[in-house]
């Protein structure tokens, strides 16, 4: 148990070090969940490791595992020719070059039945206009310029837009010599969208997709008939209700009941329905602290998903400066150690490794190793210098 949670590369860690992970990993395996073997919280990587990489690319995923997260997540579109890739949006413009490369094929969608929180009206190249060998034309890239060494990566590597079956073919080699077990978390995105509209059904085809992986796999949608319909159909996977703002949903014109309730009285019928055919639910973090500046005790939300049965994780953590809030004073892991102390099962972040470093803090302190857990402060780490002026643990 102690070797599955120190990660790939624990190997190159100094005689010192080596002797603190191990006590690390003896912690992850003491906060082990029996419903799918990872320490909480556990640490899910959004879009792999794409703090450091361009998202969706083969070496975002595969560093992700490097870095030690519990499961690599990937979102799943369709193109025309009814093949699954990896890409977040249902358009393909933002993670690369194909405005560039195809300028007329750019076109405006209204997808009615969107509940993401994202605009139902989209423009741009779309996937389910363009065949799999012209989507395998493109090259990936990073959209935002403040990631710069994702920008470096994809300035310095050609990166090509993964089908769902290779990035699993390629997870599933990693997991058989890494010497660790870890999760794939595959999101449907505008399922109802592809099914209905489109004729391009996603979940039939994502089990077949998936079907080389041996790990654990965790089913995610927006929308509730997807994660229904691939229940009945493998009911051995978990599945993972994502959960808009009411807020967004009424800015972009979608029905905000099927966002987190504000009114508490709403809560528990809401989080009951999810119940019915999800294991997890994931709000967006601010619907468990609106406000850091004024951290809350407890969480009504996470109290009642688990007397419901459900597990909860929260959606995304980054830390950027652009991202992270003011008041956890330039520090990601604050806002880590924060939302465990309200009891998360498990978040979604952008650096893997940050979240990595954060759990053990979180574990060493909780378990009174206090001298331990502050020196994992000083442990130089380039990505947070580059990322995030680092300030001191409040709630150390």
């Amino acid at each position: 148990a102690a070797r599955a949670s120190m990660g790939c590369s624990s190997s190159k860690l100094s005689p010192s070090a080596a002797t603190l992970a191990e006590r690390i990993a003896a912690l992850e395996a003491a906060s082990v969940s029996a419903k799918d073997g990872f320490a909480r919280p556990s640490i899910m990587a959004h879009r792999g490791a794409c703090g450091q990489n361009p998202p969706h690319s083969l070496s975002a995923y595969l560093e992700a595992v490097d870095l030690g997260a519990d499961y690599v997540e990937y979102d799943v579109i369709c193109t025309k020719d009814g093949h699954l890739v990896t890409s977040h949006d249902v358009t393909i413009d933002n993670e690369t070059d194909a405005a560039e490369v195809f300028p007329h094929r750019r076109a405006e969608e209204h997808i009615a039945s969107a509940v993401d929180g994202d605009p139902l009206t989209m423009r741009g190249c779309f996937a389910k206009d363009l065949t799999l060998a012209e989507i395998k034309t493109l090259r990936k890239r990073e959209a935002w310029p403040f990631r710069t060494r994702s920008l470096e990566k994809a300035a310095a590597e050609v990166q090509r837009v993964l089908t769902v079956a290779e990035a699993t073919a390629a997870l599933e080699a990693k997991r058989q010599t890494c010497g660790r077990n870890f999760g794939i978390v595959a999101e449907l995105k505008r399922a109802a969208w592809h099914r209905d509209t489109l004729g391009l059904p996603l979940e039939e085809r994502l089990i077949e997709d998936l079907a080389s992986f041996g790990g654990p796999v965790c089913i995610q949608c927006f929308e509730s008939e997807p994660l229904k319909r691939m229940r009945a159909l493998k009911p051995e996977w978990s599945y993972l209700k994502l959960c808009s703002t009411e807020a967004w949903l009424t800015d972009v014109g979608a029905d905000p009941s099927l966002g987190v309730p504000h009114d508490a009285a709403k809560l528990r019928p809401y989080l009951a329905e999810i119940a019915t055919y999800a294991d997890i639910v994931s709000p967006h973090k601010s619907s468990l602290v609106a406000d850091p500046s004024k951290p809350p005790a407890r969480s009504d939300f996470i109290e009642t998903a688990h007397a419901l049965g459900l597990r909860v994780s929260l959606y995304t953590l980054r830390s950027d400066t652009k991202y992270l809030h003011d008041a956890y004073g330039g520090n990601p892991l604050e806002e880590f150690v924060r939302f465990a102390q309200l009891g998360v099962d498990a978040v979604f972040t952008d650096f893997t490794d940050h979240a990595k470093r954060a759990r053990d803090f979180w574990l060493l302190r909780k378990a009174g190793r206090t001298e331990e857990a502050l020196a994992l402060l000083t442990i130089p780490n380039d990505v947070l210098k580059e990322v995030a002026k680092v300030g001191p643990l409040q709630t150390a």
